[in-house]
């Protein structure tokens, strides 16, 4: 919905384990990541992954350099 980047890592974690004991150990769990680096990455899954999530879908930062093939 967006507002994961105005959360914390704690607080994002958070809501993992929370949707994790609402839905059940069943129902597969995606949650999204954005890092500023592939380790910061890497570290983000691992802990998701700890608080039940299934997969992850990693997302580039949201920032571009250039026109973006704009003249």
């Amino acid at each position: 919905a967006g507002e994961g980047a105005t959360l914390t890592t704690g607080e994002r974690l958070e809501v993992i384990r929370r949707t994790r004991a609402l839905i059940g150990p069943d129902m597969p769990l995606l949650t999204g990541i954005i890092a500023w680096s592939t380790a910061e990455a890497v570290e983000e899954a691992k802990a998701a992954e700890q608080a039940g999530v299934d997969a992850a879908v990693l997302f580039p930062l949201p920032q571009f350099s250039g026109g973006a093939g704009v003249d």
